[in-house]
């Protein structure tokens, strides 16, 4: 009877140390990933404008807007999990997207460089800010059918989740 109550009790104690532990883990790898930015779509010599929208939720969004004169085609950039839209293969790729006659919207995704937001939700929630982005470029005339979304990690399973039954051209999504 002694024995069965402290195996009991090891037993009770281990659930309890996983589940604090995985409690642990989860909330540190969800938490907010904020720093400046480190580089500008000016570094790669284009013109900018910081722009704020909403997330389909309702969140403040920061976004940079490299506008482009006599194209209806747009791109939106979404950065990777603890990265933000300074990060260089999103500020190069932008480049890219611009010489190729495209309009570019660089997002910050909530949690994320200086949008609203307190966790990361792995692409779940993040879809809400590509739709976001998407409901503000058809606000500014963009059809969706002319709309690039570009995608790394966690920001490539945001555009993925989020692009069913949006219309956009087309989805690039690397390494999600």
């Amino acid at each position: 009877m002694r024995a069965l109550l402290w195996v009991s009790i090891a037993a009770a104690g281990s659930v309890v140390a996983y589940l604090v532990v995985g409690y642990l883990v989860a909330a540190r790898l969800s938490a907010p990933v904020r720093h400046p930015p480190e580089r500008t779509p000016a570094d790669v010599g284009l013109d900018y404008r910081e722009v704020v929208l909403r997330s389909s939720d309702g969140l403040s969004l920061h976004a940079w807007w490299v506008g482009r004169e006599g194209t209806s085609r747009a791109a939106v950039l979404v950065h990777g999990w603890g990265g933000d839209r300074s990060d260089l293969h999103v500020v190069q790729t932008a480049l890219v997207y611009h010489r190729a006659g495209f309009n570019v919207l660089m997002l910050d995704l909530r949690a994320h460089g200086e949008s609203e937001g307190d966790r990361i939700t792995v692409g779940y929630r993040e879809a809400r800010d590509v739709r976001g982005a998407l409901s503000w470029l058809r606000s500014r005339g963009f059809d969706p059918q002319d709309v690039v979304l570009h995608g790394w990690s966690l920001g490539g399973a945001a555009v993925v989740q989020a692009a069913p039954r949006t219309g956009v051209g087309a989805v690039v999504e690397e390494a999600a």
